[in-house]
């Protein structure tokens, strides 16, 4: 047992600081807005690093599904009053639906023109936001 926290000792102590400056970041309102935004962008960037990282393509629409995902959560809990707990779960499942819809036609292109996709599926989503 020892043996291994000698060998993840850099690890823990990065964790055990980063979990003290995410408790201190808790305490006060403007510190822990920044902290949940430092979290969605993270989870953002992070399928852009796979679909980047591991297959090599270039995909401009992932503002596209954050912003179904959010504008369907905000409408949801406005206008029918559902609990932001609930609405959170139903945006991520709106984004969801929506990416399957697109991933089928998305699956066949390569290179530029899933660019060109991706890039118009981001402008629609823009212009509906927009509209609304």
């Amino acid at each position: 047992m020892l043996d291994i926290i000698k060998k993840k000792r850099w690890i823990i102590l990065f964790g055990l600081i980063a979990l003290a400056i995410i408790s201190y970041m808790l305490r006060e309102r403007y510190l822990s807005l920044i902290l949940c935004f430092i979290a969605i962008n993270s989870i953002a960037v992070t399928g852009l690093d796979v679909l980047f990282g591991y297959t090599g393509q270039v995909s401009f629409g992932h503002a596209a599904f954050y912003a179904l995902g959010a504008y369907g959560s905000t409408l949801l809990s406005i206008r029918l009053g559902l609990p932001p707990l609930l609405t959170i779960v139903l945006g991520g499942l709106i984004a969801t639906i929506f990416g399957i819809i697109i991933a089928f036609p998305a699956s066949k292109l390569v290179k530029h023109f899933l660019s060109l996709l991706t890039i118009a599926f981001g402008q629609m989503v823009y212009m509906f936001v927009s509209v609304t």
